[in-house]
């Protein structure tokens, strides 16, 4: 338990820190930070899915979505109608969904029951 607290500590000062300090990025941590962004801005749900997938995003404009099986072999493409999505062709397992936007892309983890 006190070694929970002392993390906790220690993180939270290290983040008021890197927040009030005039510290500039580098281009990898920038990049790191807006993929978190562009990762936080999509949601999808149900997860683990049966039949439809939803996906909603927050201010951005989706182009593209791929689903892709665990071993890498491209199972879906879609280029229009990503807000359901029907998955109940897909096998039992685990995917990956890149979705790509005007800002980048992302990867989630997408279970298919």
């Amino acid at each position: 338990m006190l070694k929970n607290y002392i993390f906790f500590l220690f993180f939270v000062c290290g983040s008021v820190y890197a927040q009030q300090s005039d510290m500039q990025l580098s281009d990898y941590e920038q990049k790191l930070v807006e993929n978190d962004k562009l990762a936080n801005a999509i949601s999808l749900y149900p997860n683990p899915v049966d039949q439809f997938l939803k996906i909603e995003s927050k201010g951005l404009n989706i182009n593209r979505i791929e689903i892709v099986s665990i071993l890498g072999g491209k199972e879906k493409e879609l280029n229009s109608n990503f807000k359901s999505i029907f998955l109940g062709d897909l096998s039992r397992g685990i995917y990956l969904i890149k979705i790509y936007s005007d800002k980048g892309y992302t990867v989630k983890k997408l279970i298919k029951k």
